[in-house]
């Protein structure tokens, strides 16, 4: 079986280390977690690679996340979103 991966952007590390360090844990899904730290890298990830899922902050500098939302329908249709704030 594929091991789930998630895409997490947020302009603040400690927050997106956090999430990302509980959901590789096996108690936590133990899925593969990559970050970046805003809504343009999020872009590229999204381009280069396939993610089950993508966590997003809603106000980042530049892209903010209801722009990675819509930028993420074209790109990867089928890649589930969780907006957070």
């Amino acid at each position: 079986m594929n091991q789930q991966r998630i895409l997490i952007a947020d302009d603040e590390p400690q927050v997106a280390q956090s999430l990302g360090r509980v959901l590789s844990l096996p108690e936590g899904g133990g899925y593969e977690v990559e970050n970046c730290n805003s809504g343009e890298t999020a872009i590229d990830r999204l381009r280069d690679r396939s993610f089950d899922l993508l966590i997003t902050d809603l106000r980042m500098p530049g892209l903010g996340g209801l722009e990675l939302l819509q930028q993420l329908r074209q790109i990867s249709p089928t890649t589930r979103s969780i907006l957070i704030t």
